[in-house]
């Protein structure tokens, strides 16, 4: 299964260094077939007890190992500290008689067979942040394999950035694991730098962790680096938020 924009860590790291910033590369253009899965929009909301079922979908199909039950409950419950979004498509505007994108023909297969799993709520991804002191530690993130690859990881990073910085935070951290070469690419075009490494940090393997820390977010050059995303994303796909 395709994990590449997949990360989880469950403590805060307490140190950062040097800044390693990677431009975002040029061209890009995504096929005819990904802007049609995007044409219905985007849109983020925080996430309520309602969205765990679906979110519990999408954590199965990105993880090996996924949170206990009642984790994300636990965690909904720390609204002074934490902060949990969840991510949802709007419905793809197709012409008439055009074909469904493969994905959503998947969808439609797991719903006919039954599958207890199925997502109902068009929610393909989520972030889980906590806010201690002047940092922001991202706990989660997750997007759905199925719509890997469309910006929607950045999106995410790029809200929670913002939150942080109208809650007067300084940086984001996260941990990611060291094989993820794809999602450590995409944190060093946000901004992040590597800092460290966790020893054998995940228990499913023992694979170690790597630690990485955000620019500043209140610097000129985290601006650059939000302008930039912003600007990128929205030549994709237009997006609400209801943060």
């Amino acid at each position: 299964m395709n994990r590449r924009f997949c990360a989880r860590s469950t403590s805060p790291a307490r140190r950062w260094g040097r800044r390693r910033f990677e431009p975002e590369p040029q061209g890009g253009t995504l096929n005819s077939e990904l802007t049609e899965m995007l044409s219905g929009g985007v849109q983020i909301d925080l996430m309520r007890h309602e969205d765990i079922p679906s979110v519990r979908y999408v954590e199965r199909r990105c993880f090996d190992s996924p949170w206990p039950r009642n984790a994300f409950n636990a965690e909904l419950r720390r609204s002074d500290s934490a902060c949990y979004l969840v991510l949802r498509l709007g419905e793809p505007v197709k012409s008439p008689g055009g074909p469904l994108p493969p994905a959503r023909i998947g969808g439609i297969l797991r719903r006919l067979a039954g599958r207890e799993d199925w997502n109902e709520q068009n929610l393909v991804g989520f972030i889980g942040a906590w806010f201690l002191v002047d940092e922001v530690h991202i706990t989660t993130i997750a997007v759905d394999p199925d719509y890997q690859s469309l910006g929607l990881g950045r999106l995410m990073l790029l809200l929670v950035t913002e939150l942080g910085r109208s809650r007067g935070m300084k940086r984001l951290t996260l941990e990611v694991r060291e094989s993820n070469q794809r999602a450590r690419s995409i944190y060093r075009r946000m901004g992040f730098f590597e800092k460290a490494v966790r020893k054998r940090y995940y228990s499913d393997n023992r694979e170690d962790a790597i630690v990485m820390w955000s620019e500043d977010i209140n610097s000129p050059l985290c601006d650059e680096i939000l302008d930039q995303t912003r600007t990128r994303l929205s030549e994709r796909f237009h997006w609400r938020s209801n943060v």
